[in-house]
């Protein structure tokens, strides 16, 4: 991005100064730019009247900053007549240059950053479909995503893509979904019903069918969450820990052919790497597969994957115990047992010994 802003500064100054040795000169009349600038400021003041009548606001801390998109023109024009008004001679050149080196910089950025959440949306969406075969009817989901990247801030976000990947009927909402905010949290907590009523399209969406998926930051997998069992990264933010027992891993149906993204939205599938084999392996371990669970993780680390979210062992460590191999889940669980928090999952999947007696973790 550096690199370009300086190139277009440096090829807008030669051209200026190519146009000084031709003899052009720019007008010096200041009526002319009190009436650029007049032009710019009325055409600002009228754009910003619609946004304010239909009771929205401009933030640029979020995505709402979309609403200044449409008055460019008036602030290039307004900007413009003010420059040739207020600055004389060479102080023009510097300033237009500095302005245009800035928005090069932000042009840049920007699609630095909308290039950066849909590839991590289209992670999400094909790990999901790794993860989940189908979703029952009325899910509701709760997705999380690395917050540096990427936050959702409308629910058609989530339930439209969901629906263009589980629902083959056309024109209809079956899956439904809520941004991940205190007031949804509260909701969760109650079990509430709601109705939802967003251009034309309503439903009603039931938090106790919520599936709450987090990929806590870039380097970890897709996690969807079973609140029964939650197996929380060290980089989950806290209000997924909150919601987490209440996420129903019920709402996946497992023996059923897979949904597939379509290609023309989301993109070629990615690479099988370690997130490919982690997702097969929690929906083996939800089948209850356990021989499958094993040779999914054993593939995987023979081709020299591993994880870089170390909560992602988890299945492959139940895995081994489930089949006996106490040596080799008590390998991983010693390169984990530091971690507090996987500690804790830990202790919770022998607590469970009394509800499946043929879990025998071992004691480190």
């Amino acid at each position: 991005g550096l690199i370009l802003a300086v190139l277009a500064s440096g090829l807008f100054w030669m051209y200026f100064q190519w146009t000084k040795k031709k003899g052009a000169t720019v007008t010096e009349e200041t009526g002319v730019f009190r009436s650029i600038a007049g032009i710019g400021l009325v055409t600002v003041f009228c754009a910003i009247i619609p946004v304010a009548v239909s009771n929205r606001h401009i933030s640029f801390s979020t995505w709402l900053d979309r609403y200044t998109l449409h008055t460019t023109v008036g602030v290039v024009l307004l900007v413009t007549g003010g420059i040739f008004l207020m600055i004389k001679n060479q102080g023009r050149l510097w300033l237009l240059l500095s302005l245009l080196f800035l928005s090069v910089l932000t042009h840049y950025s920007n699609q630095a950053s909308f290039r950066n959440a849909w590839e991590i949306q289209k992670q999400l969406w094909w790990q999901l479909s790794w993860r989940a075969p189908q979703l029952e009817d009325g899910t509701v989901l709760m997705v999380n995503l690395p917050s540096d990247i990427y936050g959702y801030e409308e629910d058609y976000e989530v339930w439209m893509p969901a629906n263009i990947i589980y629902n083959d009927v056309p024109n209809t909402v079956r899956i439904y979904s809520e941004v991940l905010y205190p007031g949804s949290v509260i909701q969760v907590f109650r079990g509430a019903t709601e109705h939802r009523f967003i251009r034309n399209i309503e439903f009603d969406r039931d938090y106790n069918h919520a599936l709450i998926i987090s990929m806590p930051g870039a380097s970890s997998c897709v996690h969807v969450i079973d609140g029964e069992r939650p197996e929380l990264s060290l980089n989950e933010p806290p209000i997924v820990d909150w919601v987490a027992p209440y996420s129903h891993i019920q709402q996946i149906e497992t023996d059923i052919t897979p949904s597939q993204p379509p290609e023309i939205i989301f993109g070629k599938e990615p690479p099988h790497t370690w997130c490919y084999s982690y997702q097969k392996m929690t929906l083996a371990r939800q089948r209850g597969a356990w021989d499958q669970v094993i040779a999914l993780g054993n593939e995987a680390i023979n081709a020299g994957f591993k994880p870089l979210d170390q909560s992602e062992w988890m299945p492959l460590i139940e895995g081994y115990a489930y089949s006996g191999d106490f040596e080799k889940a008590n390998s991983i669980i010693v390169k984990i047992y530091d971690v507090s928090n996987l500690r804790y999952n830990l202790c919770i999947s022998v607590l469970k010994q009394k509800e499946n007696p043929g879990l025998n973790l071992p004691a480190v």
